[in-house]
């Protein structure tokens, strides 16, 4: 199985901001997201966007209430686990490159982690294709 995946094989466009709560939650700054979701201090898949359910290959809402490390490759769980827990302690933005999974291939992502502004024990999760970059 190749390391490499195609850009064009992702959800296409920006994931849109759809409701209020995405804007306290999450900030996407210099590029558009592939993707987010709003994960609890534990990990715990809380909220995605449309975006999000194609990426991961199932219906909405399925994997509400799954650990977000599941779409996270094998290797780089502990990566996923350290920036989730340094957002925790210094309550400030955290962002990681790793390899996630989508349609059993892996891709680059970077995600960007941000307590939620209303909510300080939830996280916004931005996912942000980067394959491109990576491989070139």
């Amino acid at each position: 199985m190749s390391s490499r995946r195609k850009q064009n094989s992702l959800p296409q466009g920006s994931c849109v901001a759809s409701s209020r709560k995405h804007d306290e939650l999450c900030e996407v700054d210099d590029r558009p997201a592939t993707a987010y979701a709003v994960i609890d201090h534990q990990g715990i898949i809380l909220e995605t966007c449309e975006k999000a359910t194609m990426l991961f290959g199932s219906t909405s809402g399925a994997w509400n209430g799954r650990s977000f490390k599941f779409a996270v490759a094998a290797d780089d769980h502990e990566i996923y686990h350290l920036t989730r827990k340094r957002l925790l302690e210094t309550r400030l933005r955290q962002v990681c490159d790793i390899r996630m999974y989508h349609d059993n291939a892996l891709f680059f992502a970077q995600l960007k982690m941000e307590l939620g502004k209303l909510n300080g024990s939830r996280a916004g999760v931005i996912i942000v294709e980067i394959t491109d970059r990576r491989s070139g």
